[in-house]
């Protein structure tokens, strides 16, 4: 077995002896003289060498620039020249989301409001329209703004009906006073259509 390494590993080698320092010596104050500082002497500019300029090359011919490459063509009329477009640009289609975000025309609006004032189809297009059965999204809103206001009126009719029976007593009460009111403002306008027109 080799003395050099046990289990394949080299021992820890011998450390070397550290040496000691001598005895202490208390520094001493400099007792000569300063030495004298050398006298400055500054630099001597170098003589700057003249550069070589390189000989003038011939500058090309400056041609003139050509006229940009348009889709139009020039034709004469009796009165001068004109210019016609050759091919107009195609235009592009709307994505179906863009026609969605398109806003209503005015014609648009007569249209809507003319078919909300036949009676009947007025609530079945609203009701159809609210719940999106139409392409723009301008229609949608109002046809969900109409339900909106129609549910507040029928809310504030119920409130009104209940507040009627209250304040008479009774049911039946409360119907006999919106007859006899019916009954006198029906008599109360033929008559005075009748002064007004008799």
């Amino acid at each position: 077995m080799d003395e050099q390494f046990v289990n394949g590993y080299e021992p820890n080698p011998v450390p070397e002896p550290v040496p000691t320092p001598g005895p202490y010596v208390e520094p001493q104050p400099y007792a000569g003289e300063v030495p004298p500082a050398a006298p400055y002497v500054a630099p001597q500019p170098q003589p700057v060498q003249p550069q070589p300029q390189p000989a003038m090359q011939p500058q090309p011919a400056v041609q003139p620039a050509a006229a940009p490459e348009t889709d139009e063509e020039t034709f004469e009329t009796g009165k001068g020249k004109k210019k016609r477009s050759k091919e107009k640009p195609a235009k592009e289609k709307p994505s179906v989301e863009d026609r969605r975000l398109e806003p209503i025309k005015p014609w648009g609006f007569v249209g809507i409001w003319l078919l909300l004032a036949i009676p009947g189809l007025n609530i079945l297009l609203t009701i159809i329209w609210a719940c999106g059965g139409c392409r723009k999204v301008n229609k949608r809103n109002m046809a969900r703004g109409i339900l909106i206001m129609f549910l507040i009126g029928l809310l504030l009719l119920a409130v009104a009906f209940v507040g009627g029976m209250i304040a008479f007593g009774g049911f039946e009460k409360f119907i006999e006073f919106l007859t006899t009111f019916a009954e006198d403002g029906a008599s109360m306008i033929t008559d005075l259509f009748a002064d007004y027109f008799g």
